[in-house]
């Protein structure tokens, strides 16, 4: 057994992903080595390599839907996944196996069950995922980003994001500098991009005096751009639009307020530097987690939030008007008192915890 190998599991989607490479980099800084196990041919078997980390895939792409072709060869799949991880995972000896989230993380739990290996496990969102919600009954601990009562031995910890987060001044600094300036709108269409908002926000903007209309910055996903700049043009905003946002602590930081969806590491981001944010969920997310996520800030006066189904470019062009720099400093400080600062070294606390065992 290699006293210094961890072994982290995520894939599918970048909620799960990058709150993982966080942990593997505080991992690496205490000592450790990091072994990354995915799916070569999802997100995660890009951006794992690019980040410096060993990755070897086992080929496990998910839990079976309502497909009959699915349901007939998930069992094959599901074995062929546990004898790549078996033997990976027999060959390596780590003495922490980690499931960051995504299906790819049931077959390498489960052969890390079966040879008494530590399983950790943490849940990003405010609902436990299919997968761990199977897993969890196999873990050493289970840790999540939300308070969650289910299942009943989970602890709240919150989600682990890049250090560069919490190296930012605080909101009460950052707004009071800005007084007697025009506000800035920041507007996240995620990687993929949101039509929905891409839609919503330059119509909303555009019913706004030309006066009153904040400065505007609208990331848009990928192949969304031209049509975008169409669309501001068209309705005579004025906006910088972005297909990616490289730096998001800068952009974050100089927003006065986000216009969003509600996933788990965008809504962590936010606190972490403490940013005035409208959440609109995605209204299709499974099981409506993201209503969830957006809730739980909702509740504690830490965003607003809004259902997508109940605004028309009109009552939203009202709502932003009614809103001045005041009100969105006092509630990017209450964002930014929501915020769990240490959340990744927690997760290296407990792996640290395991070297002795």
């Amino acid at each position: 057994m290699d006293k210094n190998l961890a072994i982290i599991i995520a894939g599918g989607t970048a909620g799960h992903i990058m709150p993982g490479l966080v942990v593997a980099d505080i991992l690496r800084k205490r000592g450790w080595e990091i072994l990354w196990l995915g799916n070569h041919n999802r997100m995660e078997g890009h951006i794992v390599p690019a980040h410096g980390l060993e990755f070897s895939s086992i080929n496990f792409n998910g839990i079976p839907n309502k497909k009959i072709i699915t349901l007939l060869t998930f069992p094959f799949r599901l074995i062929r996944s546990m004898i790549l991880s078996w033997k990976i995972i027999s060959t390596k000896k780590p003495i922490v196996v980690i499931g960051m989230g995504g299906h790819v993380t049931i077959p390498a739990c489960l052969v890390a069950f079966i040879k008494r290996i530590p399983i950790v496990i943490h849940e990003q969102n405010a609902i436990v995922g299919r997968a761990n919600n199977f897993l969890y009954r196999f873990a050493y601990q289970m840790l999540s980003g939300y308070p969650i009562t289910k299942p009943l031995n989970v602890s709240f910890i919150g989600n682990p994001v890049r250090e560069r987060f919490f190296e930012v001044p605080g909101p009460s600094l950052r707004y009071s500098v800005r007084d007697n300036k025009k506000l800035n709108l920041l507007i996240l269409g995620g990687s993929l991009g949101s039509g929905d908002l891409n839609c919503l926000l330059p119509a909303a903007l555009s019913l706004m005096p030309d006066e009153s209309r904040p400065i505007v910055t609208h990331q848009c996903g990928r192949n969304n751009l031209e049509r975008l700049e169409k669309l501001y043009k068209n309705f005579d905003v004025r906006a910088n639009c972005l297909e990616f946002i490289e730096d998001m602590v800068t952009v974050l930081s100089e927003a006065d307020l986000v216009i969003c969806r509600s996933g788990a590491i965008t809504i962590s981001e936010i606190t972490a530097i403490g940013v005035a944010s409208l959440l609109i969920p995605f209204p299709k997310s499974i099981k409506n987690h993201q209503l969830k996520n957006a809730e739980i800030l909702s509740n504690s006066n830490a965003a607003w939030l809004k259902r997508q189904e109940d605004l028309t470019p009109e009552l939203l062009a009202r709502w932003l008007l009614d809103l001045d720099r005041s009100k969105l400093r006092d509630m990017a400080i209450r964002a930014y008192s929501f915020s769990r600062r240490d959340s990744g070294n927690k997760i290296a606390d407990i792996c640290d915890s395991l070297r002795s065992l």
